[in-house]
């Protein structure tokens, strides 16, 4: 029965059109973005000069493997030893997926290679952890790993392989390279696991262990605000968001013009250019007896600069020469023909050997110098190239992205599917399916089709879904579904009897007989030079059996297609059953789901896990002559939100503000998700507000730390998932302040402050760095080891406070306060005593010039600190003291004694000075009777023991006893005996030195008596006296002593007991001339 028949068969035509694009950069490939400054399309030569989201790592590569990140949402992998044994080869690019790395768990974060020469681990990061396979030992210390088989890694008894309280979500970029791998998080921090003592940056030069480890620029000072990092083998380089460079390693240059070094902490290095922006940063290495590390350092201008070894003229500047300060590299041996167009910059940098660098420049063009072993950048095989653009490229080629491998170079270029290699081949390297080895001397693209993300080619087709009819042609009056590959663009109709919704992309066919419909697909891709529509004609005929209705069935990703019949909306135009053959004429697509049906038209249709999209089944409608015709089922299978949940962490009563929950989330089906505002399941332990665009507050109930989960709806237009929230709200430390007391002008330090706080989570707590508030009338120091030393300010006595951060193993903080009490000491001044030999000190007392100002009585220790050398000491309690110097002893003493008040005691000095006496050398006068007599100076005769100046103290000591001294004030004594005395007399005076210590002298005095003589004689005239003559000395014959007043004459003592008297000149008058007369005995 030929009206039962309908639906002719479809015409189906691929046309492949290759072009070189950018993915959606909503959908970051496909990929979860780990930080908000994530870009996986910042790369190539699409990239800008956002430095902080410059994605590095999309296409890397070892010496002979390789792996990349793809634009639809998956990492290849293929090469030396990448087969999930780790010692097989993988010869085409392979997804790394559970299927082809058994054990893999998580979404696939960044899968990254390094190589030790032949020898290539490779190191992946999911969203459950670290992952490794490949060579053990090459990159993690071979203990990390139990074999070469890909396998989950720990580190530190960590599950995520990760440091203690970082998320893989937490982690922005990871470098791996021989020995090491370095991961920097979205907060800037810097981590590092590594077989290389220099590479930790913790200032340790030996006996690395399988940690991680925190770079310190000083001991307790992290490097932070890192953007970039990246390094070789001994050596690692940052760069911070402030601009600035930092190195560290075994093998360093600073760019101030010094040699090579050594550096075990993070280093700052001379900028090339301190006026401009950096762009992005790298290193190589040179490994041979000279061996030495290379950096690169592009700015947002496009000028490069180099610095380091430049053994293999890796630097670009046309010389060997190695540079201490940064160089730039040139085109050509021009003076002056600096890279200053550079746009990507690719060194070899993940295996340790042969440093070479690959650049692109603004307008796509490949450069490339350095080492070319075995033709690994297409200069040839030498060891030591200036720059120029490889083999079998040239300037019109424009390339969007290039990886410089440890013994090959690739390259996409634009237009091309397939991507450029150059090098060694070997074990599947170049991907293209064989276990072929040899040198490609120049770029070949007879590899594979790797989707790059952000750099990638991808084909344009345009098809029409396969609705057959009788003759393999499409029915008039019926619809079809259109697909196009990629989407995105513009569907028309060119010509035909039809209609075309080019939204819901249905094409209804209008006509009638046979007819042609013309639809094409365009795409709009800038840049590349050849065509970019496609188009189809589809032919049409009429079609008998209307009683037959095709069916369209829509459901949801993973949601079977149950309950449905195929006969629904079919009859039999003669009033039979109809009935249907269980086996399809079309079946379902294999790749998108499997279809089962029984002969009463009841049909279940499964899509594979995963897929979404359409598919088609055609069966037979039979009736029961039986003739049969063919009825279509259109599937449409939705797809659900690409959901991934959420981990966040916040302090214990801190919200979590700013956070969007559709962040990591994504559309397959295109436009914005949506969240639904009442939550499916609200926390238990605080409050949560959530906006239809995905942002939303938590606030953790007060008091609270612990888990606590919210878990809300992301829809698009077709269904809704469930996005959970796992929130982590981790405790303060429990703070018990502390109290430290010491003396004015008297540091102390305190215990560990942490040692009385408590982490509720059972962690390890430590005061964080520096000082939260320091002290008002003194200053504090964090001395890095968990305690504080305070110095109170000059002078001051009282209470002060210092705050300091108590911090958990996730760095929560909460302030410790340190109550300080500086106690006063006694204000003590010296005393400085005086007193004469062999006289006591009493009535002293040694407090009467110190103080207290803590308003008590002073105190002092009887027992002296020092006792006197010369002499005896005694002091109370009170401070009354005695000093007895020692007989005889002048000079310096000197007493220590203890001054105490409440708090503390103060040595207080006494210094002692006894001064000697006068040594006394007694007098001697004589005088007449009834005659004063006049001393010469008292203290000629005397001497101070200190060569002082003697005076001869006031007044007399005592009078004689036969007359009466008066003492002059001038050193001199008149003495005048009593009237009529002759005989023997003492007077006794003091003299003093200049310290008023005295000394009696005794002035022995004889009175003789007298016999006058009297005569006269003329003017000028000299006359003769007899003295004598009248004078007795009883058996003694008298005789004249001496003269003792000659008056106003000369006297001449004759010796015969007269004396001649001569007048002065002219002199007339009376006179007085005083002579003794003595006996034989001088009396």
């Amino acid at each position: 029965m030929d009206y039962f028949r309908f639906k002719s068969a479809a015409v189906f035509l691929l046309l492949g059109i290759l072009f070189g694009i950018q993915t959606n950069a909503a959908g970051q490939c496909g990929f979860q973005a780990t930080c908000p400054n994530t870009n996986y399309l910042n790369f190539g030569i699409n990239s800008d000069n956002d430095a902080k989201s410059i994605e590095y790592d999309n296409f890397t590569a070892g010496f002979h493997a390789s792996t990349a990140r793809t634009a639809n949402g998956t990492y290849e992998i293929w090469g030396q030893n990448m087969a999930s044994n780790g010692t097989s080869s993988l010869l085409s690019p392979t997804v790394v997926n559970p299927a082809n790395f058994p054990g893999l768990t998580g979404n696939v974060l960044k899968v990254h290679i390094g190589s030790n020469s032949t020898n290539h681990q490779a190191v992946l990061l999911t969203t459950t952890g670290l992952f490794a396979w490949g060579s053990r030992g090459v990159v993690l210390a071979t203990a990390l790993t139990t074999s070469t088989v890909f396998q989950k890694v720990t580190v530190d008894g960590q599950a995520n392989g990760l440091p203690a309280g970082i998320n893989p979500e937490d982690v922005k970029m990871m470098f791996v390279t021989r020995g090491t791998v370095a991961i920097t998080t979205c907060t800037g921090d810097v981590y590092v696991l590594t077989q290389q003592s220099y590479n930790t940056g913790t200032g340790i030069t030996s006996g690395v262990t399988n940690t991680w480890y925190r770079p310190e620029i000083s001991a307790g000072v992290y490097l932070s605000d890192i953007i970039a990092l990246r390094g070789q083998y001994q050596t690692l380089f940052a760069l911070k968001s402030d601009g600035t460079l930092y190195t560290w390693g075994n093998q360093t240059y600073l760019g101030d013009n010094t040699a090579q070094s050594q550096q075990s902490r993070p280093v700052a290095m001379t900028l090339p250019n301190p006026a401009g922006t950096i762009k992005m940063i790298g290193c190589t290495r040179r490994d041979a007896s000279t061996s030495g590390i290379s950096y690169y350092a592009l700015y947002t201008d496009g000028n490069l600069y180099a610095l380091g070894n430049n053994s293999n003229r890796q630097l670009g500047d046309w010389t060997t020469t190695h540079a201490r300060a940064w160089v730039q590299p040139q085109y050509s041996n021009t003076s002056g023909d600096v890279m200053n167009n550079i746009h990507w910059i690719s060194p070899q940098e993940h295996d340790h050997q042969y440093p070479s660098i690959n650049v692109i420049t603004a307008d796509s063009t490949i450069y490339t110098w350095g080492s070319s072993n075995n033709n690994m950048i297409g200069r040839g095989t030498g060891d030591e190239y200036n720059p120029g653009i490889p083999g079998g490229m040239s300037g019109s080629d424009k390339v969007l992205a290039v990886e410089t491998g440890g013994h090959t170079s690739m390259l996409i270029k634009k237009c091309e599917s397939y991507f450029g290699y150059v090098g060694h081949r070997i074990s599947g390297s170049m991907g293209d399916g064989t276990n072929t080895t040899d040198n490609k001397a120049s770029y070949t693209f007879a590899t594979a089709t790797v989707f790059i993300c952000g750099a990638t080619s991808v084909n344009l087709s345009l098809t029409g879904s396969p609705v057959i009819g009788a003759h393999g042609l499409y029915c008039n009056n019926q619809t079809i579904d259109l697909d196009v590959d990629p989407p995105g663009g513009t569907l028309s109709l060119k010509s035909g009897p039809a209609t075309l919704d080019p939204v819901t992309q249905e094409l209804t066919f209008k006509g009638m007989g046979n007819t042609a419909v013309k639809v094409a697909y365009s795409y709009a891709t800038p840049g590349c030079p050849v065509a970019k529509d496609v188009d189809v004609t589809l032919y049409t005929e009429d079609c008998n059996g209307d009683g037959v209705k095709n069916e369209k069935d829509t459901t949801l990703q993973d949601v079977a297609i149950t309950g449905k019949n195929v006969l629904t909306n079919d009859s039999d135009p003669g009033g039979g059953m109809l009935t249907v053959n269980t086996t399809p004429v079309k079946n379902a697509n294999p790749s998108k789901g499997t279809f089962t049906i029984n002969a009463g038209g009841n049909y279940t249709y499964t899509p594979n896990a995963g897929w979404y999209g359409r598919d088609t089944i055609i069966v037979s409608v039979c009736n029961e002559f039986p003739s049969c015709v063919r009825d279509t089922i259109f599937i449409t299978v939705n797809p659900k939100p690409v959901v991934n949940n959420e981990h966040e962490t916040t302090p214990q009563g801190v919200a979590i503000t700013g956070k969007n929950v559709r962040t990591n989330d994504s559309n397959p089906a295109g436009g914005a998700l949506t969240v639904n505002t009442i939550p499916v399941k609200d926390p238990s332990h605080g409050t949560f507000s959530v906006g239809s665009n995905g942002a939303y507050t938590y606030t953790p109930a007060n008091g609270y730390h612990g888990k606590d989960t919210v878990v809300v709806e992301v829809c698009n237009i077709y269904a809704c998932k469930n996005d959970t929230i796992f929130i982590t709200i981790n405790p303060k430390p429990v703070i018990t302040n502390e109290t430290a007391t010491t003396l004015e002008g008297t540091p102390v330090t305190t215990g560990n402050i942490t040692s009385n706080d408590n982490d509720p989570d059972g962690g390890t707590l430590t005061v964080g760095a520096g000082i939260v508030k320091n002290g008002s009338n003194g200053t504090a120091t964090n001395n890095g080891n968990g305690t504080i030393t305070y110095t109170p300010a000059n002078g001051f006595h009282g209470k002060d406070t210092v705050i300091v951060s108590v911090c958990t193993s996730v760095n929560v903080c909460a302030n410790d306060t340190i109550f300080i009490t500086v106690n006063p000491v006694p204000v003590v001044n010296n005393e400085h005593e005086t007193t004469p030999q062999d006289v006591a000190i009493t009535g002293k007392n040694v407090t009467t010039n110190d103080s207290d100002p803590a308003g008590g009585t002073l105190t002092v220790n009887t027992t002296p600190v020092k006792d006197p050398s010369h002499g005896t000491f005694s002091v109370g309690s009170n401070g009354a003291y005695t000093y007895t110097p020692a007989n005889g002893y002048h000079g310096k003493d000197t007493v220590v004694v203890e001054v105490c008040n409440i708090y503390t005691c103060k040595n207080d000095t006494i210094f002692i000075t006894v001064n000697p006496e006068p040594v006394i050398t007694n007098e001697t006068v004589t005088t007449l009777e009834g005659t004063p007599v006049t001393t010469g100076s008292i203290t000629s005769n005397d001497n101070d023991p200190d060569g002082g100046t003697l005076t001869v103290g006031a007044g007399i000591v005592k009078n004689g006893s036969n007359g009466t001294a008066v003492n002059n004030g001038n050193g001199t004594i008149t003495y005048t005996p009593d009237n009529g005395f002759t005989g023997k007399d003492t007077v006794i005076v003091s003299v003093c030195t200049s310290f008023n210590v005295c000394a009696n002298d005794t002035i022995f005095i004889t009175v003789l008596g007298v016999s006058n003589e009297s005569t006269s004689t003329s003017k000028d005239t000299p006359v003769v006296v007899d003295v004598t003559n009248n004078d007795s000395m009883g058996s003694d014959t008298p005789v004249i002593g001496t003269v003792v007043d000659q008056g106003n004459g000369t006297v001449t003592n004759n010796g015969n007991g007269t004396i001649t008297y001569t007048p002065n000149n002219g002199f007339t008058g009376k006179d007085t001339i005083i002579v003794t007369v003595c006996n034989a005995s001088n009396v």
